[in-house]
This record gives C-alpha cells, structure tokens and sequence, in this order.
C-alpha cells in the first residue's frame, strides 16, 4: 500500500466494570474536523459491555 498516512489512533480497555481509553490522538494536520470524535465513537462500541458502568478518560493538550 502506498501512500498510506496513518492520521489517527485510539487504545482502550475495560477494567473491573470500567472502559479506560488510556490514548487518542489524532494527526495535527487532520484536527477540527472530526477524526477524534470518530474514534471517541467506534471504541465506545467496541467497550461498551453489557457490565460496563463507566467510561473513563484522561485527556492531556499539546500547546
């Protein structure tokens, strides 16, 4: 595959009840649009387990 540009990224995982999203970014040339809210998405179905109560983030901003 050439010229492939991997823009964005996400990790998760559900701990004791708990879904962790431990790391979510996006490339600084693809912020604003939605990337992130996209991936905030698809790993919300993806941990969203039926004894899942919480959903936890930590967020951090690169100025």
């Amino acid at each position: 595959m050439k010229n492939v540009k991997i823009i964005g990224s996400v990790r998760a995982r559900e701990y004791n009840g708990t879904c962790h999203i431990t790391k979510l970014m996006v490339h600084p040339d693809f912020q604003g649009i939605g990337f992130g809210k996209e991936l905030m998405t698809a790993i919300e179905k993806v941990l969203r387990a039926p004894d899942s109560n919480y959903l936890q983030a930590v967020t951090v901003s690169k100025i």
